[in-house]
């Protein structure tokens, strides 16, 4: 941990999945030819740096240990944002952490709207809650539930919103962060590397997450730097509502631009429903996403999923 005025906890994300990437061949003869080769062939490097840069081993950095005793029997509110499984773990995690430290911790769930996580910052104002943990909800829709919370004398913590050196929002005691531009960078070198600088990729992304929002931007201008040629498409994924929405949407948005070979949903939570959009589609069209869950790298080793790329934070138990 690292004391900046307010506290700031840094998350790791480290590259955990990926398989072999394919380069496209050359065998230019013409001048023009030869050109476009040429820069292929640089696009496919540069791409295959980014990857390599990613599978690089975290630099795991731990803080100094502190006396919780004078913490025990105090109640920490744990709000997440939906209840995904990689959230859901989180939760699990900090419950965990929470029994043998002797608190007591109270979950819960939004349904991806700022109104849900409003209303259960004000229950935990209401029910005198020692501190606030918000996890994924971006702290710009709740400030009226900050703010009762300021003044009640309940810290609150901001858990993966944002990217690492951006200032802690006003009326919080602390933020947890994470570097998911370079994760944006890796997986769009993935796909480029992968396609041999020929990737046509559909974007999920979710407004509700701000870190994912600055992770899909990232990759979608990376595959424009690197692969002027290569089009990318980008929609909004509803986080309270995917789970109905998003198979269908998958499958008008790869009808409507057939050329599509990739798609990006911005966590790994909406994998499935992607999958089930694609049945009947090219068996050409791959799927990346991001976080980690352990549900998706099992299917990924199975082959079991279209999902053959994957950037991890860390352990979600532990993030909790």
């Amino acid at each position: 941990m690292t004391f900046l005025g307010k506290l700031q906890l840094a998350s790791v994300t480290g590259l955990v999945a990926l398989l072999a990437t394919a380069c496209g061949g050359s065998g230019a003869t013409t001048s023009s030819a030869a050109a476009g080769s040429a820069g292929t062939e640089q696009c496919v490097d540069q791409a295959q740096a980014l990857v390599a840069a990613a599978r690089v081993e975290a630099d795991l950095q731990i803080g100094a240990p502190f006396d919780m005793a004078k913490n025990k029997g105090k109640t920490l509110w744990v709000i997440n944002a939906a209840r995904t499984p990689f959230l859901q773990q989180i939760s699990d995690g900090a419950k965990a952490a929470g029994d043998a430290a002797g608190l007591k911790v109270q979950l819960i769930y939004g349904d991806g709207t700022a109104a849900a996580s409003q209303a259960a910052i004000q229950q935990a104002v209401a029910q005198k809650a020692a501190a606030i943990a918000l996890v994924v909800i971006d702290p710009a829709t709740v400030k009226p539930g900050i703010a009762a919370a300021k003044q009640a004398g309940i810290p609150v913590i901001d858990v993966l919103n944002r990217t690492s050196g951006a200032p802690v929002p006003d009326g919080l005691a602390g933020q947890s962060v994470a570097q998911l531009q370079r994760s944006g960078e890796a997986l769009a070198g993935w796909m480029l590397a992968d396609s041999g600088c020929d990737a046509n990729v559909l974007i999920y992304r979710a407004s509700a997450l701000p870190i994912h929002v600055t992770m899909a931007e990232t990759a979608e201008a990376k595959i424009k730097q690197l692969c002027p040629k290569c089009e990318v498409n980008v929609k909004e994924l509803d986080l309270g509502k995917f789970s109905n929405t998003l198979t269908a949407e998958v499958q008008t948005e790869v009808r409507r631009k057939p050329n599509t070979n990739y798609v990006f949903p911005v966590l790994d939570a909406a994998v499935p429903f992607v999958d089930a959009g694609l049945r009947g589609l090219s068996d050409k069209i791959k799927v990346v996403s991001h976080d980690g869950v352990a549900q998706n790298l099992s299917a990924m080793r199975k082959s079991s999923s279209r999902q053959l790329a994957d950037m991890s934070f860390a352990p979600a138990a532990a993030l909790g």
